[in-house]
Order: structure tokens, then sequence, then C-alpha cells
């Protein structure tokens, strides 16, 4: 595989999906002309870029999960947008952040009331979420396997 290629390619060529693909998708694809491997396109406002300081924040930050880049990166581009501006830079990224945290912690609360209901659960799945075994905890190993399917 060529770099900047993606794994469909192998099978089907660019050109067989380009008239169905807007063209925001196709960025930096053969026979693209834009010189900006992150720039997002609107049909409201002009492109929007990503700085590349803003841009190794945001992977640092998310540790390059890609849920996690999609959800900050999304937020940072909505706010972005609102605010007419044409390049995210890093105290933008910052506050893309913070902001997807909060909106966030509002559903890792409500889930995180559920596993305490459950007997178990949170010793569990803090074992789980340190590192360690679980079967290692105090608990009777049959109450840690009901534990472990309800986390599921």
């Amino acid at each position: 595989s060529r770099p900047g290629s993606h794994h469909w390619e192998q099978f089907f060529p660019a050109s067989l999906f380009t008239q169905w693909v807007p063209s925001h998708y196709r960025r930096n694809r053969p026979g693209t002309t834009d010189p900006s491997p992150f720039a997002m396109t609107s049909s409201r406002i002009q492109d929007i870029t990503i700085s590349e300081g803003a841009l190794g924040e945001l992977l640092r930050e998310t540790g390059r999960h890609p849920y996690s880049v999609m959800a900050v990166a999304s937020t940072a581009y909505y706010l972005a947008r609102s605010d007419s501006l044409t390049t995210i830079d890093r105290e933008m990224m910052y506050y893309a952040l913070e902001r997807t945290l909060d909106l966030l912690e509002e559903i890792f609360q409500d889930h995180w009331e559920e596993v305490r209901k459950y007997r178990h659960a949170a010793l569990v799945f803090r074992a789980v979420i340190q590192g360690n075994p679980p079967y290692a905890t105090k608990i009777h190993p049959n109450q840690v396997h009901e534990a472990l399917a309800y986390l599921q």
C-alpha cells in the first residue's frame, strides 16, 4: 500500500467513488489540489484548518483513540464554525477538549450510577481499569463472573 492510500483502494479505484462522494471527503486524494491535509470544508463558511501545534495536542490529549479524536475535533470544528474562525489553534483545542469532557461527564455519571447498582460491579470495574486481574479481588469468583457479565 502506498503512503496516503486507503485500504479499500486495493479493491476499488478511487475514481469509482468520486462521482458520489462529496468533495470534502476527497481531500488529499490523487488528483486533488488541496495543500492542507487537515482542511475541512463547509458550504456555509471558508475552509477551516487546524494548526500543527493544535493537532499535536489533540493527538496527545486523546491518546490517539479514534473516538476521542473524533469527539474533540468535532467540537473544535463546530466552535470554529460558530465563531467564523478559519484556524483551530491550541487554545481552541483545549477549550474544545474541556467542552467535550463536560458534555461526556453527565453521560458517564449516568453509567457509573448504573454500575454502582449492581453488586460488586464497581469493585470489579475498578480492578479492570487499573489493569489488575478482576478475579484477584476478595470477591467470590462466581460474583466476579456475574459482575463481568453485567459490565459487558
